[in-house]
């Protein structure tokens, strides 16, 4: 286990140009474009604190899938959750406070497979200009043009996105006074002290005067609010729109925890405004430190971390402090939390000095601090579970086959009284298809009261399953997650889960009785080259160009994208692909998955010959396999199998190529050389004559016993089943889109009368891209039998 202590919308505007020489002209356009440069670079440094390089994941969902596409704060979203366990919370509960804690910025969090995003349906309306009574912030309304350019909707990312940075409530969630009006606004309606979130909305009117590009003055004047705007004014607005957001809830207390963050990271900028009599704190264009707005430029969140000679980091760890005081309060006050909170002094200051160290860690190292954010997680999950000093149940451990497992349950899981749980091994249901068990399942029954059985918690359980690193042999860990069998669905499910990879355990919260295990992937990818941007480290080896042993690195045409190509010498022998380094050692997690690759040939297709056409070397012996068919010269795809029976044949390490035959590979020799493997050739010669090989694609696991097989339109690919080879080929226009196939050994059918089966039977399946089953193609499909 790892301490936290030591943790390792756009707008264009047209111009008219009349009455302008050139040279008027192009010096026009020069400051245009210094101006667009100047606000695009201040814009991407105020960005940076929130936005920080590391990618957005759904921190709800047990897989965690990512968007690189989406950007994140290492502490509005990862040290939020991290937090959010410390004081006691689920791992459900915590990942809801730090998804709405970071939407509270990005107003639309979304992967591939959920969109996370605010429902408020109302507004409140801007007055018009000429309503606004006079004052300092609005001097002279009545010759103010009646257009709100501060407050309105048009930038906000989404229709009910009421936190969004450029709606109304901007400055209101993101730049707030630690006031009754509008922090502590915010503060009582998340911890449900109110029934309704009263809310402060700046309005920001134009100017009628026109704006003019002369002096670079004037540019600086664009990037500041408060010269380029005419006319501000506030209103409050009783009861704000926030959708189904309701007070109280965990959203409401992630939202609330962003404000309180922002707070603390504008808290300087904050107090500048306030001196300067401004309307509101904004970030602003400066001249130089004696600015009297020096500490609202552009790029003041660039000193919020450091070590401790930046002085912003300071008021940055002050802020992290009072975020996790703010949890605190909250776990107080409600009863969610199913541990005891550890306080930040505890466990020899551990919380306190991770804090400290998060915020000394340099300001690009957004990457560390996530990670320290991670180990933070993973430490208070196993102190709070593995010390009776934040616990509030009591802890059960299973006998005999379900010594594995630990559940913690809360004095309050049930609403009916205490709760008796017993766990006991049970070997009722199997993996699916693509999934392994690792160690044993477990059935987790509980009573309450007079012996009651009940299959529901009023507030979750904890379980921590262990596992052998040798039920693990061969399994991809890092795809290991808590699994609960789902009887509606008949599979297996995952449900948010942590696992320590030093001492093989998992933690996860349940609020549901059932059979429960860890599962994996049945095999994850090992090694793969897709030669998206160079060679990988690939050579050739044989009469191919030229001596060089270097392959032609193509940018496009590939199967897509980048590839590999080599010209035949033509002067004898058979030249291959060889594999770098990632693709020898131990590979042992490689047997019974599989080798795809995708080749193709250029030459006269006239003077075919066979050969081996994958080698595998280890010390002693060398795997060879003959493919059922040789490469077309489009893309042909190959998929072989990494088992006996499969066509494996073995001989001996230094055994010359031409001509082998070998033996067929036992299981254990097929074993015995992917242990330690010194070599893997893959044939790119099939011509005797002048010819061009072409390769890209290469992938060693990923895939199981059966593999599925994207078949592309005008795409041959081969699958095993048994003792059988087959190669599928769909021609152009048989399908719509891409399928995957699925192949596999079948009892079959008897064979009529007068006829008799050769070979086993097998099935073929095809799966659309949504997974939905194919069962008619548009044109007819071929299969070759070897």
């Amino acid at each position: 286990m790892t301490s936290p202590t030591s943790p390792t919308s756009r707008t264009s505007r047209s111009f008219t140009w009349s009455g302008h020489g050139l040279r008027s002209i192009l010096s026009t356009l020069l400051v245009i474009l210094s101006l667009a440069a100047l606000l695009l670079t201040s814009l991407a440094t105020t960005v940076a604190y929130d936005e920080e390089g590391i990618p957005f994941y759904d921190p709800l969902s047990p897989t965690h899938p990512e968007n690189a596409e989406q950007e994140v704060s290492s502490i509005h979203f990862d040290l939020v959750s991290a937090l959010a366990l410390a004081a006691g919370f689920s791992e459900e509960d915590a990942a809801t406070i730090q998804l709405y804690s970071q939407l509270t910025d990005s107003s639309v969090l979304s992967t591939t497979e959920t969109t996370y995003n605010f429902d408020a349906t109302s507004w409140p309306q801007a007055p018009s200009v000429q309503d606004v009574p006079a004052s300092e912030d609005c001097p002279s309304p009545q010759t103010t043009t009646d257009s709100v350019t501060m407050g309105g909707t048009t930038l906000v990312e989404c229709p009910g996105c009421f936190t969004s940075r450029w709606g109304p409530y901007g400055v209101f969630f993101h730049m707030p006074h630690d006031n009754p009006q509008e922090l502590g606004a915010i503060r009582a309606w998340a911890m449900g002290e109110v029934s309704k979130l009263t809310a402060q909305v700046t309005w920001g009117y134009s100017s009628t005067v026109p704006f003019t590009w002369e002096p670079l003055y004037t540019i600086a004047n664009v990037a500041n609010i408060y010269e380029a705007t005419a006319c501000f004014t506030k209103t409050t607005v009783d009861a704000a729109d926030t959708g189904s957001v309701q007070p109280g809830t965990l959203a409401a207390l992630g939202i609330y925890l962003h404000a309180l963050g922002d707070h603390w990271s504008h808290q300087e900028c904050i107090q500048a405004a306030d001196a300067q009599d401004k309307p509101f704190a904004a970030h602003v264009t400066v001249k130089g430190p004696q600015d009297p707005l020096w500490a609202c430029r552009w790029t003041m969140h660039d000193a919020e971390f450091g070590n401790e000679t930046v002085m912003d980091s300071e008021r940055t760890y002050t802020g992290t402090v009072a975020i996790y005081d703010a949890i605190l309060a909250y776990a107080a006050a409600s009863n969610r939390p199913i541990f005891q909170a550890i306080p930040q002094d505890a466990e020899g200051n551990a919380i306190d000095n991770a804090l400290k160290t998060f915020a000394e860690t340099g300001h690009s190292a957004y990457e560390e601090r996530r990670s320290q954010a991670q180990a933070l997680a993973q430490w208070a999950l196993w102190t709070r579970f593995s010390n009776p000093a934040y616990s509030s149940g009591a802890t059960t451990t299973g006998a005999g086959g379900a010594a594995h497992v630990t559940a913690y349950v809360p004095n309050d899981a049930s609403n009916a009284g205490p709760v008796q749980v017993s766990l006991a091994a049970n070997n009722e249901h199997a993996a699916a298809a693509g999934e392994r068990l690792v160690g044993k399942p477990v059935r987790v029954s509980a009573t309450v009261g007079s012996r009651a059985s009940i299959t529901q918690f009023d507030k979750p359980i904890s379980l921590k399953i262990a596992y052998a690193q040798a039920d693990a042999q061969g399994k991809d860990e890092s795809a290991l997650l808590l699994h609960r069998w789902d009887a509606t669905s008949g599979r297996w499910q995952p449900f948010l889960s942590n696992r320590d990879t030093e001492a093989n355990e998992l933690i996860g919260s349940t609020a549901q009785t059932g059979d429960f295990a860890l599962l994996t992937a049945e095999a994850g990818i090992i090694a793969a080259s897709y030669f998206d941007t160079d060679r990988e480290g690939w050579r050739v080896d044989g009469d191919v160009q030229a001596g060089s042993g270097i392959p032609l690195y193509r940018p496009a045409g590939g199967n897509p994208g980048g590839h590999l190509k080599a010209t035949d010498d033509v002067q004898g022998g058979t030249w291959y692909w060889v594999a770098p380094d990632k693709f020898l050692g131990d590979l042992s997690a490689a047997y019974s998955q599989t080798l795809s690759f995708d080749l193709r040939q250029v030459s006269g297709m006239a003077n075919q010959y066979n050969a081996s056409d994958v080698v595998i070397r280890g010390r002693t012996n060398a795997l060879i396999y003959n493919t059922a068919f040789n490469p077309r010269q489009a893309w042909t795809r190959y998929t072989i199998a990494l088992r006996e029976g499969a066509g494996w044949r073995t001989i001996g390490a230094s055994d010359p190529l031409t001509g082998a035959v070998g033996t067929a590979a036992s299981a254990s020799e097929i074993q015995s050389v992917l242990g330690d493997v010194t070599g893997l050739l893959i044939r790119g010669e099939y011509e005797d004559g002048p010819d061009e090989g072409y390769l890209d694609n290469v992938v060693l696991g990923g895939e199981s016993e059966q593999p599925l097989v994207d078949a592309l339109n005008g795409l041959k690919a081969q699958i095993e089943a048994g003792n059988l080879s087959l190669l599928v080929e769909f021609p152009s226009g048989a399908v719509s889109e891409t399928l995957r196939l699925r192949s596999g050994l079948s009892a079959g059918h008897p064979a009529p009368e007068g006829m008799r089966q050769i070979g086993n039977s097998f099935f073929i399946e095809a799966f659309a891209g949504g997974g939905e089953q194919v069962h008619q193609f548009l044109q007819e499909f071929t299969i070759t039998l070897s």
